[in-house]
């Protein structure tokens, strides 16, 4: 990635976070992250991008990244640090971890 590309993806990915969850992100590091599943199937790899927060009622640290689809289209993610999620592995895992989610099942009523 050149310098103008790198210097392009953080603006987008800080464009991202203040609009998305209203305050000022500033950029710490880059952080490379392999996540495997199963038999070291890899599920994702590739840079997060770590964040200082300033101005948001409780976090003070934002992880982001963007995905390159199958159909070509670009996806951000921005995943607020907690006390679940100190790190750029548990932000990635966590981002998994919700788009994996099945669908609720319809509620029945079922009776005896």
């Amino acid at each position: 990635m050149t310098m103008s590309s790198k210097s392009n993806h953080l603006l987008a990915l800080q464009a991202a976070i203040q609009l998305k969850h209203q305050c000022r992100p500033v950029h710490r590091e880059s952080v490379f992250v392999h996540e495997t599943a199963g038999a070291q199937e890899t599920v994702w790899k590739g840079n997060v991008e770590v964040f200082d927060l300033t101005g948001h009622k409780v976090a003070k640290i934002c992880y982001a990244w963007q995905h390159i689809q199958d159909d070509g289209d670009v996806k951000i993610f921005t995943i607020l640090g907690n006390h679940f999620i100190d790190s750029p592995n548990r932000a990635v895992q966590a981002a998994i971890l919700m788009d994996k989610q099945p669908a609720p099942y319809p509620r029945r009523n079922l009776r005896p």
